[in-house]
């Protein structure tokens, strides 16, 4: 059937990304950094999206199949972005979440998070709070501490989950060679979509492998629709 719960549809279409829909809707979180340290910023990434892979990868630079990739609207490459990836922890909905920004959230991340009052932010919960309506480009986040964390430790929230760092942002990110790159977005456009990729026969360099430096929620559409901001959102 072609139906689906709305709970099944959010979790097929937003898989583990931290989303508030509408203005005024926030969530509770523990965010899982315990020190500035920690912070981990993805300086080149492509959104994909196939039947067989849909999600961030990593930019190979040089030769890089997604930035030489000719769409069929004529358009060259996909969208390269810098990212900000939050590990989060949903009290509500007791899942581990990333919270998706563009690089550019890190400063206000830095100033309303790692406050001299809370050397290690795992020990508070956190209100995250969306400022703009469903589609507003405009829109902003508000973090605000609102109390001690008395509900579940760091450790236990990795341990329950199964979750650990820096794997967390390996899965989050994938790190491809040119080949498989190339096969995934033949796979969604066509074979070389009439040789509208680059020539990767001649890329001899060693594709980059980026540490994944640090949520949620895209193909080429604006994220604007379900995000709110066009912060270097990605649709999914």
């Amino acid at each position: 059937m072609g139906f689906k719960s709305i709970e099944q549809y959010n979790k097929d279409k937003y898989g583990k990304a931290f989303v508030l829909k509408d203005d005024g809707h926030y969530a509770d979180v523990i965010i899982l950094h315990r020190s500035i340290e920690d912070i981990l910023i993805a300086s080149g990434v492509h959104y994909i999206t196939s039947e067989s892979y849909s999600g961030y990868v990593h930019c190979l630079g040089k030769g890089c199949p997604a930035c030489n990739f000719i769409k069929p609207d004529g358009e060259k490459g996909l969208w390269k972005m810098e990212k900000l990836f939050i590990p989060l922890y949903n009290i509500a909905a007791n899942e581990v979440q990333y919270f998706d920004r563009s690089a550019r959230f890190e400063t206000q991340y830095v100033r309303e998070v790692f406050t001299a009052a809370v050397p290690d932010p795992t020990q508070v919960v956190y209100r995250i709070t969306r400022k703009g309506v469903a589609g507003d480009i405009d829109t902003k986040y508000h973090i605000q501490a609102v109390r001690e964390n008395n509900e579940i430790s760091f450790e236990d929230i990795c341990e329950q989950h199964g979750v650990t760092f820096p794997e967390f942002y390996t899965d989050l990110c994938k790190s491809m060679d040119v080949i498989e790159m190339q096969r995934i977005i033949d796979s969604e456009y066509g074979t070389n979509a009439a040789n509208n990729t680059a020539n990767t026969s001649a890329y001899g360099a060693t594709p980059r492998v980026d540490t994944p430096t640090s949520y949620i929620p895209t193909t080429e559409e604006s994220l604007v629709e379900d995000f709110g901001d066009s912060d270097d959102d990605i649709p999914f």
